[in-house]
């Protein structure tokens, strides 16, 4: 998929991104069902089931918030989810199967290592001090989060 405009492509010259086969079968289902055949891939759904033209950036938080709550997540953990949730946890993720930094830098398109470090910091404390990742407040050992011990 072409990625024509994002924040880190200041230049505008766009970034072939590729997607699994699953997320390729999933968009290919989601545009034939709505019917989109151009302009934004990613539109907000009403409730009378009408598709709208885009998709704001505070509706993504709240549809985030509404998935958790559906998933049975707890309250606390709801409310800290926002709308970079899902490039912090993909982030995450790639660390804990073993990607270094310049991967996991190339796969989320960012070009600052703090942004990055910033978000697997926390997956690796939970790595260290033998956290439950599914489950962050689960952990074997008492953290002190001001000083990390």
């Amino acid at each position: 998929m072409l990625l024509r405009k994002s924040k880190a492509d200041q230049q505008g010259s766009g970034k072939w991104i590729h997607l699994s086969a699953e997320t390729t079968h999933a968009l290919h289902q989601w545009l034939s069902t709505t019917k989109i055949n151009e302009g934004l891939i990613f539109r907000g759904v009403r409730s009378s089931g009408t598709i709208t033209d885009g998709l704001c950036e505070s509706r993504i938080s709240r549809i985030y918030k509404a998935l958790a709550r559906k998933a049975g997540l707890s309250e606390p953990l709801v409310q800290g989810i926002s709308g970079h949730s899902m490039r912090v946890g993909g982030a995450q993720d790639l660390l804990n199967v073993g990607a270094n930094l310049p991967q996991i830098m190339v796969k989320g398109g960012w070009a600052k290592t703090d942004t990055v470090m910033r978000y697997i910091e926390r997956a690796r404390s939970n790595q260290h001090y033998g956290c439950d990742i599914e489950h962050s407040n689960k952990c074997s050992r008492s953290i002190n989060h001001r000083t990390g011990e």
